[in-house]
C-alpha cells in the first residue's frame, strides 16, 4: 500500500492476508430412538459450540423427536454455517396380559399378551419360560411379558399368579315328581375348573330324566336336581286249557275263568298277567303215543339175557282221567297207569299187584323181576 501526504511526499508499506476456510461440521449419534429413550449427539470438535436448544457443549442429550443444529468456532474464529440432524422417536407397543391371576387346584391357566408386538418373551421370577403370545401357567409366581414390534421398541406387562384350593360343594338331589326324596343326595367337594360325570341310582318301576349329570365347577356351590318318573305297569294275557286242575306260579285253579297274578318286569314295575283258563273234559282228549319198547331180562347158565319187544297200538282202555295200557310182556298183569297232570306233564305209575313205583321225568325205565319199561314219548294232550 502507497500513502501520500499533504507536501506530496509518500510511503509504502506491505502486509500478508491469510483466508482461512469454514469449519465443517458433522454430528454422530444414533437418530432413531424408542419412546423412554435418550440419545447423544455429538459435533465436530471444535472451540465453541451453539445448539439450537442453547446448549454449548459439544455433545448434547436428547429424548425428543425434531430438527437439531449446531455452529461451531475453530480455533481460527471461523464459524461454520449450521448443520442440522432430525432425531425420530418411536412409540411403543402397548402390551397388556388377558387371564385369570389364580391357579385353581393347579389346573392350567392360559395369560395371553395383548398389543401390537411381533415377538414375545415370557419370565417367572426372572427366569425365560415362553416366547409366544400364549403362555400356559400352572406354577405361581410374578410372570412378565415384553413384547418388541417392528421398529425394535419394547414395553411389558406383569402379572403375580396365585394358587387357590377353595372347594365348592356339589349337591345333587333325587326326587319324584310330587318333590318327595327318591334316594339320598349325592355330595362331593371340588375344586373350580374341575368336571364331573354323576350317574343317577336306579330306582325300580321309575325313570330318571337325567342318567348322567355331568358339568364343570363354577367359582361356586352348585346344586343339581333329578327327577324320577314312575313306569306304567306291563299288562299281558294268557290262554290255557286244562282237564281237572291248572298249575301257575304256585297256585292251583280248578275251575274255568279269568284270574290275575303280579310279576316283577324287566323295568322293575309292576307286571300284570291275565290268565284266561278253560276246564275241560279230558277224557277223550288223552292219547298215549306208540313206540313202546319192552325189554325182558333174565339170567341163564353164563350171562345176562336181554330180549327186546317192539309194540305198536298197545291195548289200553280209559275210565275219566286214568288210561290203562296192558302189558304183553309176561302176562303177568303188570301195567302203565297214566295219570293226566297238569300243565302238559303226567305221573307214570308202573303197578305190580300193590306195589307202586312213580316218576315224573321224561322218559321212565323201571325194572320189577327182570321186566324192565321204556317209554321215550309223554303222553300228550291232543
Amino acid at each position: 500500500m502507497t500513502i501520500t501526504d499533504a507536501k506530496g511526499c509518500s510511503n509504502t508499506a506491505s502486509v500478508d492476508v491469510t483466508v482461512n476456510s469454514l469449519p465443517i461440521v458433522t454430528i454422530s449419534g444414533e437418530t432413531t430412538i424408542c419412546e423412554g429413550e435418550t440419545t447423544i449427539l455429538t459435533a465436530t470438535e471444535a472451540e465453541s459450540y451453539q445448539w439450537s436448544t442453547g446448549a454449548t457443549t459439544r455433545s448434547i442429550e436428547v429424548a425428543e423427536g425434531g430438527e437439531y443444529y449446531v455452529v461451531i468456532t475453530d480455533e481460527h474464529g471461523c464459524v461454520s454455517e449450521p448443520t442440522e440432524v432430525v432425531v425420530t422417536v418411536n412409540p411403543l407397543p402397548v402390551i397388556t396380559i388377558e387371564g385369570s391371576n389364580i391357579i385353581y387346584g393347579g389346573v392350567s391357566t392360559l395369560l395371553i399378551a395383548k398389543g401390537e408386538a411381533d415377538s414375545f418373551v415370557w419370565t417367572r421370577n426372572g427366569v425365560e419360560v415362553g416366547y409366544e403370545r400364549v403362555l400356559t401357567v400352572n406354577i405361581a409366581g410374578e410372570y412378565i411379558v415384553t413384547g418388541t414390534n417392528a421398529n425394535g421398541c419394547s414395553s411389558t406387562a406383569s402379572i403375580e399368579m396365585f394358587d387357590d384350593e377353595t372347594e365348592y360343594l356339589l349337591t345333587i338331589n333325587y326326587v319324584y315328581e310330587d318333590g318327595s326324596e327318591a334316594a339320598e343326595p349325592y355330595q362331593a367337594s371340588l375344586m373350580y375348573n374341575v368336571g364331573y360325570d354323576v350317574e343317577s341310582p336306579v330306582i325300580n318301576c321309575y325313570t330318571a330324566d337325567r342318567l348322567l349329570v355331568s358339568g364343570v365347577m363354577p367359582f361356586d356351590d352348585v346344586t343339581e336336581t333329578v327327577i324320577y318318573t314312575e313306569n306304567p305297569p306291563v299288562t299281558s294275557e294268557l290262554d290255557a286249557v286244562a282237564c281237572d286242575r291248572y298249575v301257575w306260579n304256585d297256585i292251583t285253579y280248578y275251575e274255568s275263568g279269568d284270574y290275575e297274578q303280579v310279576f316283577d318286569a324287566a323295568n322293575g314295575c309292576d307286571s300284570i298277567v291275565i290268565l284266561h283258563l278253560t276246564m275241560g273234559d279230558c277224557a277223550q282228549d288223552l292219547v298215549i303215543n306208540n313206540s313202546w319198547t319192552w325189554v325182558s331180562s333174565y339170567m341163564n347158565s353164563e350171562s345176562m339175557v336181554s330180549e327186546i319187544f317192539e309194540y305198536s297200538n298197545l291195548p289200553w282202555t280209559t275210565t275219566s282221567d286214568i288210561l290203562v295200557v296192558q302189558s304183553p310182556a309176561d302176562g303177568n298183569n303188570d301195567m302203565l297207569i297214566a295219570t293226566p297232570g297238569t300243565n302238559m306233564d303226567f305221573q307214570w305209575d308202573y303197578r305190580r299187584g300193590y306195589q307202586v313205583f312213580s316218576t315224573s321225568e321224561d322218559e321212565l325205565i323201571m325194572s320189577i323181576e327182570g321186566i324192565s319199561l321204556s317209554h321215550n314219548t309223554l303222553c300228550q294232550f291232543l
